[in-house]
């Protein structure tokens, strides 16, 4: 048997409920090896279509997603007329959440692992082969990464695409630089103060509250795909007074959270893989 293989295929970015830490962020690179029968052509599968077929359907389930453990006994949901509601419980803490079912991939599973989302996108996948594929190998991976990073979640009102939903993620490097050299102290305070955060923008906090002696932040806006709901305590979120995009981020780290060292950095600040913004005075 022949096997055709996609390495780097497409990356997918998005958050998921975890019963340790609540919302985290994550990334994965999808790499993808197909088995079968050569056509009269001696070709497997053209790897344009390969491409196309495999990202199109990272695109539509995981990617920009909130991504959601059903069977989990921490985890309470409905859906009615197109969009979700749930509650989920974690470390003495609770998560809510409402949105357009389209924001949302429901996995039959107890727990989110990379092995339920592997798993899960290759069923997806097996239904859209053409029948001379008989063998399937995906496998999703994190970037390897030697210094600090962070995983964030956020959400973008204004985006005109999948990025407007309020509840996604990414796994992010962050690199600080002073006279070309690392700052690698500087990295780590950042990692440390992100890491696992919810990143929100002041106008988008709807109402603070409180549950039992839990403080909460819920955030709330309407964007081009519906209304977006999102509640979690307040050590579990980091709020800036612009929109969440990864320049504003640069911006804000530079001049804010490292602006109380009275230094020329220069940071550079990752979203997701291999892509981001640098600010610099």
């Amino acid at each position: 048997m022949i096997s055709l293989f996609v390495d780097n295929l497409t990356t997918i970015d998005f958050s998921y409920l975890d019963p340790n830490e609540g919302l985290i962020g994550e990334t994965y690179l999808v790499d993808v090896e197909l088995g079968g029968a050569q056509d009269d052509q001696g070709m497997l599968l053209d790897f344009s279509r390969v491409k196309k077929l495999i990202k199109a359907i990272c695109d539509e389930t995981l990617d920009h997603s909130l991504v959601v453990p059903v069977k989990s006994a921490n985890l309470s949901l409905t859906k009615k007329s197109g969009q979700v509601e749930l509650q989920f419980d974690f470390e003495g803490e609770l998560l809510k959440f409402k949105g357009p079912m389209q924001s949302v991939a429901l996995l039959d599973t107890e727990t989110i692992t990379t092995e339920s989302c592997r798993q899960f996108l290759e069923e997806q996948i097996r239904e859209k082969l053409p029948e001379n594929i008989v063998d399937l190998k995906i496998t999703l991976r994190t970037e390897t990464i030697s210094g600090a990073f962070y995983r964030y979640s956020h959400g973008l009102k204004k985006h005109d695409g999948n990025c407007q939903r309020i509840a996604h993620g990414h796994r992010s490097r962050i690199e600080v630089y002073e006279n070309g050299q690392r700052v690698e102290d500087a990295e780590r305070l950042i990692a440390n103060i992100w890491d696992a955060r919810y990143i929100g923008s002041r106008v988008d906090l709807f109402k603070e509250t409180i549950h039992g002696s839990t403080s909460y932040y819920q955030f709330s806006y309407k964007s081009g795909q519906g209304d977006f709901f999102l509640e979690l305590s307040v050590d579990r979120c980091y709020l800036i007074d612009s929109d969440s995009t990864v320049e504003s981020i640069a911006e804000y780290l530079q001049t804010k959270l490292l602006g109380i060292f009275d230094k020329s950095y220069r940071v550079k600040a990752f979203e997701g893989l291999a892509k981001g913004a640098v600010f610099h005075n």
